[in-house]
């Protein structure tokens, strides 16, 4: 199955909240489309790339999205291969058309950036509330309603590492498609900064992950001991 496909029947199953989160996948092919072939910068008053400012903040391992956040975003013009590196030999400048297909790759990491961090924060105090509940819950019905949430709030972290993971595998292929038709290897550099972006920092919602799964595990045990 095509990766255009795919995309699209993975975002008609989530909630409505989420569709516009995903990666722009059929505009940026339509913007693909009209950048010429072969030669992508072959113009006498070449247009500067977007992007600003110089290197992502490294953050250290286990470090949280937020303090991952950079104040630069996928590539600017001055991390593009040297004109002797690139295929079909321009002179290294961007076309208006290029420029304008890095900038709309730009927006859409600021946009993936956006949303996970908004969400990350949101999963962290909502695992630490429902354990603090957990262990002030007494009754079996209401111990019963906690699993039940633990459930649901384990399906949404999942969820939302499969979004991380969904918009990381588009833009590989995006990018892809675009070295190939145009001869200009955005793509080495432009995932080289993408890796270093929130929205690809998953380590704080896989110990999420975990932490609701002993939870639940937890609840069950607990469950057949009083139930034996």
């Amino acid at each position: 199955m095509k990766f255009g496909k795919l995309l699209k029947d993975q975002i008609s199953e989530v909630p409505n909240e989420l569709k516009s989160k995903f990666l722009s996948y059929k505009e940026l092919k339509k913007q693909l489309k009209g950048i010429s072939p072969g030669t992508p910068a072959n113009t006498e008053d070449g247009t500067a790339g977007a992007g600003a400012g110089k290197g992502p903040a490294e953050a250290g391992a286990g470090d949280g999205a937020a303090a991952m956040a950079s104040d630069r975003v996928g590539v600017s013009e001055s991390d593009l291969p040297a004109p002797d590196q690139r295929e079909g030999g321009n002179d290294g400048r961007l076309t208006p058309q290029e420029a304008g297909f890095v900038s709309k790759l730009n927006l859409e990491i600021i946009k993936f950036n956006d949303y996970f961090i908004k969400r990350e924060e949101e999963l962290i105090i909502r695992v630490k509330d429902l354990s603090d509940r957990l262990k002030a819950a007494s009754g079996s019905s209401e111990r019963v309603a906690m699993k039940s949430a633990s459930v649901h709030l384990h399906g949404e972290i999942v969820l939302l590492l499969h979004w991380c993971d969904l918009n990381y595998i588009g833009l590989v292929k995006i990018l892809k498609k675009h070295d190939k038709k145009t001869g200009l290897l955005l793509r080495s550099p432009f995932l080289a900064n993408v890796v270093k972006q929130p929205f690809c920092s998953t380590t704080i919602l896989k110990r999420l992950v975990k932490q609701v799964e002993e939870t639940i595990l937890e609840e069950e045990d607990g469950g057949a001991q009083g139930g034996g």
